[in-house]
């Protein structure tokens, strides 16, 4: 008698798994997936926290009425722009303590700014020979905002001053102008915050750079109405490199 042989019922005997297997394979394959998960979300936070943290810094700003000093609106406005710029592209937070100066005789010298300049230059040295003796201002920036120099031709001008260096180690100082325009009508408000911030990161390490962003040698000719001016990954470097010194 012949037999017959269901092969079929075989094979899938052989080539199918059985339960215990499939859900053995499944865990292990759900366990890779929450353990890769798990770890992205954890590179995902760290990077998030890195990136809000905010580094402090301690500076004493002392606004200079002069003759031609900004209204106080606009003093305000050029702090806001400078704030904005420091939180967004160096995670800097200010601790700012503001004075007001008012009557200061060499503050109302005009128009030629360089004996002006070398006036300012003797007061932060002698400043920073002071503090670097007592170590009393240690970790601290201390800032002059000025009215612009003026032309014979009564146009006004930015320009700043800084002593070098970084602040988290001894004290540092620094003047910047403040100007509403040129004199020619260009308005001045948002350069204004450029320049300080400028001459701020000249006392937390950052160098002049030749590349147009904002710590350029000549910022003033890369500078466009209102244009975003870009802080370069080496200021960036620098700046961080100081304020995680000890």
């Amino acid at each position: 008698m012949e037999e017959k042989y269901n092969l079929d019922k075989y094979a899938k005997k052989v080539i199918e798994p059985s339960k215990v297997e499939v859900l053995a394979v499944c865990s292990v394959v759900l366990f890779v997936v929450v353990l890769f998960a798990l770890l992205l979300v954890f590179v995902v936070i760290s990077v998030f926290v890195d990136t809000a943290k905010a580094d402090t810094v301690n500076l004493t700003l002392h606004r200079v009425h002069s003759p031609n000093a900004v209204e106080d609106a606009e003093y305000n406005t050029i702090l806001d722009i400078a704030k904005h710029q420091l939180r967004k592209d160096l995670r800097i937070k200010l601790n700012l303590v503001q004075k007001d100066i008012f009557g200061a005789s060499i503050y109302e010298w005009y128009p030629d700014y360089d004996p002006f300049k070398t006036i300012l230059l003797m007061e932060f040295r002698k400043w920073a020979y002071w503090g670097e003796q007592h170590k009393l201002y240690r970790n601290k920036s201390y800032g002059w905002i000025l009215g612009g120099a003026v032309t014979p031709e009564k146009y006004q001008y930015s320009w700043g001053l800084a002593h070098q260096g970084c602040a988290k180690k001894e004290p540092r100082y620094f003047t910047a102008t403040a100007i509403k325009d040129n004199g020619a009508g260009a308005n001045r408000i948002d350069f204004s915050a450029k320049v300080l911030v400028h001459e701020l990161l000249h006392t937390l390490g950052a160098r002049h750079t030749t590349d147009c962003s904002l710590m350029d040698r000549d910022v003033g000719h890369c500078y466009k109405q209102d244009a975003y001016i870009p802080v370069s990954k080496v200021t960036k470097r620098q700046v961080k490199r100081c304020l995680r010194s000890e």
